[in-house]
C-alpha cells in the first residue's frame, strides 16, 4: 500500500523473493537507496544490491555483486546487518548490529573509476572499501519485509 512493496510473515521461508529492474551503469560513481523493514520472523532478512544475475529468488544472497542485507535477531532487539561483495560466501565488508529505526535507511554506492565500495544504514557509515565488482546488470531488493523508496543516483 501507498507504494510500498510488502510480504507477509508467519513463519521462516527458505528463500526470498527477488525484485530486480535493468541497469545500465554510469562510467561514474552511482549508489542506490532503499528504505526498508525487516520481518520480524528469523532468520528472514531484505536487502538491497548490484548483480549480473537475473534470479528471483535469493539472488543477491546467492549471487549478489554488491549488496546490504538487513534482519532480526532471533531473540528480538537490535537488527543485524552485513554488507557484502559476491553472494553470502563472499567478502564480509561490514556487519554489526543497529537499533531498528521502522524505516531504515540502507544506501550502496560503489565508484567504478577508483573501485571504491562505501554503505550507510541510518545514521552508521561504512567504508570506503576497495573493490571491483562485476558488472551490474540490475538493481534488486529481496527478502521478507517491507521496503518503499527505491531510488538509484549517479554521484
Amino acid at each position: 500500500g501507498n507504494g510500498c512493496v510488502a510480504s507477509e510473515w508467519f513463519d521462516p521461508v527458505p528463500y526470498s523473493p527477488t525484485a530486480r529492474l535493468p541497469f545500465s551503469p554510469p562510467a561514474t560513481a552511482y549508489e542506490l537507496t532503499m528504505n526498508g523493514y525487516p520481518a520480524v520472523v528469523w532468520p528472514n532478512y531484505i536487502a538491497i544490491g548490484f548483480t549480473a544475475a537475473p534470479d528471483t529468488i535469493s539472488g543477491l544472497e546467492n549471487k549478489g555483486a554488491l549488496w546490504m542485507a538487513l534482519r532480526s535477531t532471533p531473540t528480538g532487539g537490535p537488527l543485524h546487518y552485513e554488507g557484502r561483495l559476491n553472494g553470502s560466501t563472499g567478502t564480509l565488508l561490514a556487519s554489526g548490529d543497529t537499533d531498528d529505526m521502522t524505516w531504515n535507511e540502507m544506501a550502496l554506492r560503489y565508484d567504478p573509476v577508483t573501485q571504491q565500495v562505501s554503505a550507510r544504514l541510518n545514521d552508521l557509515t561504512f567504508g570506503p572499501f576497495t573493490a571491483r565488482i562485476t558488472t551490474p546488470r540490475f538493481v534488486a531488493f529481496e527478502g521478507v519485509g517491507i521496503m518503499d523508496n527505491l531510488i538509484v543516483w549517479q554521484r
